[in-house]
């Protein structure tokens, strides 16, 4: 089975005020914690979706496959259309969403969906954001090649939540509590939280 993982990094980083992707934790950038969680599935098959800051995760990772989101401004679902839309035209099997964000997501919590995916290669699986609240679905998730057509047709800023919930995902608790990097609050606790 071929699977493409799709890590979302088109986001203006707005709250931020700078490019998020590329803040130090570490001696590393937050980026790279989304991709050694990715380390599962093949380097060729892991396309980074950039937008406002395509020039430099191009000088940055120059090794990385990089698809560039046009449309970034619109939101969160355009950067799963163009995820889905390389995935379709590549023959890709199913794709894995993930966040470039979400640094709290380990390599154990991407073969464990692989693992239950491979279950039943024809059911979607999603994280939980809250480990008990099986409905409290959330990327990291994956997506048959049935339900591209569903990805292809999102809009607006809400990502795949409402696809994943009208589809009934099976959802999976991760190793270490849902945390996303938005702003510098929560930047700084995450940097706290590696330190200690």
């Amino acid at each position: 089975m071929k699977i493409m993982a799709g890590l979302l990094a088109a986001g203006t980083s707005s709250r931020m005020g700078k490019n998020k992707a590329f803040l130090p934790i570490d001696e590393k950038v937050l980026v790279d914690f989304s991709l050694s969680a990715l380390q599962s599935i093949a380097n060729e098959d892991v396309f980074i979706i950039t937008g406002q800051h395509h020039k430099e995760f191009a000088s940055k990772l120059p090794q990385r496959n990089l698809l560039f989101n046009s449309q970034y401004s619109s939101g969160m679902a355009s950067s799963i259309v163009v995820a889905a839309q390389h995935a379709q035209d590549s023959s890709y099997d199913a794709l894995l969403i993930h966040l470039a964000d979400l640094p709290s997501v380990v390599d154990d919590d991407i073969r464990q969906i692989l693992a239950e995916f491979s279950k039943n290669p024809k059911q979607v699986v999603a994280s939980r954001r809250d480990p008990m609240d099986p409905s409290s679905l959330a990327p990291p998730c994956i997506f048959p090649r049935d339900f591209f057509p569903q990805l292809l047709s999102l809009t607006g800023d809400q990502g795949a939540k409402s696809l994943l919930e009208e589809l009934r995902a099976q959802s999976l608790p991760l190793t270490f509590p849902w945390q996303d990097v938005d702003d510098e609050s929560s930047y700084k606790a995450w940097v706290s939280s590696k330190i200690n």
